[in-house]
């Protein structure tokens, strides 16, 4: 707990203009909190940005997709995706997700380059193809609570989440897909 709390001190500084930061490392096994830092001034009444803040997930959801494919059987670990730019029709709207970089150079892509990239356009078809059920499914197994949107989006992790459900929500990856 000291090092996490002196790691934050050190990289942020003490200002009053200094960012906040939270800090949280479990046992991926037993789940104990083995630090936990919500703010730059622990034992205040202040706000615990690990337990507290909700942010979108981000990128940080894609595992989830890739992982709710290969359970479901639509995907393999050896399989292929297009990184190509796909449109997808909703109601009164189409949607065309794009990558981060702008790039999508039509060359298939194994899973772990789609994930290590963080590919959207690839997470987004993977979804769409497994179905955000089946995704969402995972996710609560994997021990994410929060409300997940009911659309593709969710792959690019529109939905929020606390710094220490994703966290919980990764140690069941590291523990071979066992919640604790």
């Amino acid at each position: 707990q000291r090092a996490a709390h002196d790691a934050i001190f050190q990289h942020l500084g003490d200002s009053v203009d200094a960012p906040e930061a939270a800090f949280i490392a479990l046992d991926s096994h037993s789940r104990e909190v083995r630090a936990l830092v919500g703010s730059r001034h622990p034992g205040s009444a202040g706000f615990n940005r690990a337990t507290q803040a909700r942010r979108q997930a981000g990128s940080v959801i894609k595992p989830f997709v890739y992982a709710s494919a290969l359970e479901s059987g639509i995907l393999m670990k050896d399989s292929l995706l297009l990184n190509a730019q796909r449109c997808y029709r909703g109601k009164d709207s189409s949607w065309c997700p794009k990558n981060a970089n702008g790039v999508h150079d039509n060359r298939e892509v194994g899973l772990q380059e789609a994930l290590s990239l963080s590919i959207n356009v690839t997470a987004v078809h993977t979804l769409q193809r497994v179905g955000v059920s089946t995704f969402t499914d995972l996710v609560r197994r994997s021990g994410i609570s929060s409300p997940i949107p009911n659309n593709l989006t969710a792959a690019l992790g529109s939905g929020v989440v606390s710094p220490l459900e994703i966290t919980n929500a990764y140690a069941t990856i590291a523990s071979g897909g066992l919640m604790a």
